[in-house]
């Protein structure tokens, strides 16, 4: 077995590749299923872009193209009731910014 780097992050992966094709899937980094705001059929996945930036798509891909840069937060829009966030940085404060692409709500803790 050997530690291999692939599309989709690390893993564990036979060292006899590609005569064996068993892998290990690394259970530790569980992650919060979020389900997409677009086509609310798919859950948002964790993916790698071109730059090898970490960015969270749609799995329902080409069909829908929705995608955020950063880590969905499990909090709710105080404007449009949209069930995922995103943090952002402004002026050393950290704010909320609203996934919902029309609505784009930017607030903080204090103003709920």
């Amino acid at each position: 077995m050997q530690l291999k780097q692939g599309n989709f992050g690390i893993f564990i992966g036979c060292s006899h590749y590609p005569e064996c094709h068993f892998t290990v899937h690394d259970e530790a980094e569980e992650q919060e299923e979020f389900d997409c705001p677009e086509c609310k059929t798919h859950k948002l996945v964790a993916r790698k872009g071109r730059s090898g930036k970490t960015f969270y798509g749609c799995s329902g891909f080409p069909n829908c193209k929705f995608t955020l840069a950063s880590k969905p937060i499990a909090k709710t829009c105080p404007q449009c009731q949209c069930s995922i966030v995103t943090l952002k940085k402004q002026r050393g404060k950290s704010m909320y910014l609203c996934a919902n692409k029309s609505c784009q709500y930017l607030f903080s803790e204090e103003n709920e």
